[in-house]
C-alpha cells in the first residue's frame, strides 16, 4: 500500500490488495481492478482521481469520511453512477496509431485535501462545490475476471492503459463538505503488465513470497538478495 500524510490507496484485483514496488503495481492484462482509498485523517477529504492523464470521476470529486475508506471500482459517468469497471490492458501499437502515446499512459493519480482543522461542521456525504459534483458511494460488487496474459514482442510489451471493462453498477450521490486546507497531496501509482518478457498469470499481492533459485527459501517480495545463501532475487 502507498501510505502519505494519513492517506492510503492500494490497487486491488479479484478482490485481493495488490503489492507494488517504488509505487509500482504488476497485474496482469485484461484484468478488472479497483482502487481502494483510506483517509485515517480525523477530518474529511475531497478527492479526485486520474488514469492515463483522464479525469474517471466525470468532472466530479470523491468524499471520503473522516476514518473510513471508499472502493473505486470503475469510471464515474455524468448521471453519478459506475456501469463499467476499470480494466487493464496492453498498450500495443495498434492502440497508440490508434489513440496517441500519452505519457500519462499507466499512471493512477489521486489527488486529495483535507478540512480545514478548525471547522467542526459535521458534513452530509456530497455538495456542489465550485460546478463539479463531490461524490461517494457504496459499490455492488460483481466479480473480476483474472486472465492470463502470454508474453510478447509488442514494443510495448509491460506498458498498458485503463479501458473500461466488466459492466457493474454502483450509485453515488450528491453531498457537502467542509472549508478545505490551502495545500493538497498527490500519490502516483504506475501500473505496469509483463516485464522482461515474462508471464503473469495471477497478481502479486502482498502475501506472495519469491523462491530464492539457489537455496529455495521462499523470501518477501521486497527483498533483494535472500537472507540464507546471498543471490539476488529475481523478480
Amino acid at each position: 500500500m502507498v501510505y502519505q500524510n494519513k492517506f492510503v490507496a492500494v490497487v486491488k484485483c479479484d478482490g485481493k490488495i495488490l503489492r507494488e514496488l517504488d509505487n509500482t503495481v504488476i497485474l496482469p492484462f485484461k484484468s478488472d481492478y479497483s482502487i481502494l482509498l483510506k483517509n485515517l485523517n480525523s477530518n474529511s477529504a475531497l478527492v479526485k482521481v486520474s488514469i492515463d492523464g483522464n479525469d474517471v470521476l466525470s468532472n466530479k470529486s470523491l468524499i471520503i469520511k473522516a476514518n473510513s475508506e471508499y472502493e473505486l471500482t470503475g469510471f464515474i459517468e455524468k448521471d453519478n453512477c459506475i456501469k463499467n469497471r476499470f480494466r487493464f490492458i496492453q498498450k500495443t501499437e495498434n492502440i497508440v496509431n490508434h489513440r496517441g502515446d500519452n505519457i500519462s499512459d499507466g499512471l493512477i493519480r489521486i489527488e486529495y485535501t483535507f478540512e480545514k482543522n478548525y471547522y467542526t461542521y459535521s458534513p452530509p456525504l456530497f455538495r456542489h462545490f465550485n460546478s463539479q459534483n463531490i461524490l461517494c458511494g457504496c459499490n455492488i460488487d460483481g466479480h473480476s475476471n483474472n486472465i492470463s496474459y502470454t508474453a510478447s514482442t509488442n514494443l510495448y510489451s509491460d506498458e498498458g492503459i485503463t479501458v473500461k471493462g466488466e459492466q457493474t453498477h454502483s450509485q453515488l450521490t450528491n453531498g457537502t463538505i467542509g472549508p478545505l486546507q490551502d495545500q493538497s497531496d498527490v500519490i502516483i501509482l504506475k501500473l505496469k503488465g509483463e516485464n522482461n518478457n515474462k508471464e503473469y498469470i495471477k497478481p502479486i499481492t502482498v502475501n506472495d513470497k519469491i523462491c530464492c533459485e539457489t537455496c529455495g527459501k521462499y523470501n518477501s517480495y521486497t527483498m533483494n538478495f535472500c537472507p540464507n545463501c546471498g543471490t539476488a532475487i529475481t523478480k
